[in-house]
């Protein structure tokens, strides 16, 4: 009995010894007006790399999910307010449900000898209410615009690498007086965090357009 005692007290003591220590963390970026809440846990030993669960609050949206040694891994699901907007099964990004982009106008594959327009998207993670918010609460009307009464939309196009990264952010058209300065700006505010376009099962470059609005309150 004692000999039995002895090997389950050293088990218990290796598996306490193999735990890691974490540390729960609270931040918050942004103005009064518009923030992002991100509530996580660390690493004692390494603040840098995330484990265990994740939550990112901004706007409308809301983003879940768990990390292991600083990656996403499991379910991960993006809400608009209540309503699910995508859930991705990580480390292979595995799409299970999300709802088209409406942030994005237009879509096209990147060949080797041309572009093909395609109704499929690329996704970002968190979907439209995190893309949108982030765009809506970062943009500052341009003093030019507001003196000369201009509003109106600038489009915009990016390309989405096949390794998830958004690259090349140009100015398509738009009204001037300083919007269409603003609205690149915004864009490239949005984070490198990007499912990328699949054809047949293959992740592949795409371009997107998408529209940053500018309207003058009354």
């Amino acid at each position: 009995m004692k000999k039995t005692f002895s090997i389950l007290l050293l088990l218990s003591l290796s598996f306490f010894a193999g735990a890691q220590e974490l540390k729960k963390i609270n931040k918050r970026s942004g103005t009064n007006y518009f923030a992002f809440k991100e509530t996580y846990t660390v690493l004692k030993s390494n603040p840098e790399v995330k484990q265990g669960a994740y939550q990112k609050t901004a706007g409308r949206s809301t983003l879940k999910g768990q990390y292991d040694n600083g990656a996403r891994t499991g379910i991960w699901e993006a809400f608009n307010q209540n309503d699910l907007e995508q859930k991705i099964n990580f480390p292979n990004q595995e799409v299970l449900f999300a709802k088209p982009m409406k942030a994005l106008k237009k879509v096209t594959i990147l060949n080797e000898n041309a572009e093909v327009e395609t109704e499929n998207q690329p996704l970002f993670i968190g979907g439209d209410a995190l893309f949108t918010s982030i765009l809506a609460y970062s943009i500052r009307y341009p003093a030019e615009a507001v003196q000369n009464h201009v509003q109106g939309k600038a489009i915009l196009s990016a390309i989405i690498t096949s390794d998830g990264k958004m690259v090349e952010r140009k100015i398509v058209k738009g009204p001037g007086y300083g919007i269409n300065e603003e609205a690149l700006r915004v864009v490239e505010l949005i984070p490198n965090d990007w499912i990328p376009l699949k054809v047949d099962g293959k992740a592949v470059s795409s371009r997107i357009e998408m529209e940053v609005s500018f309207t003058l309150g009354r």
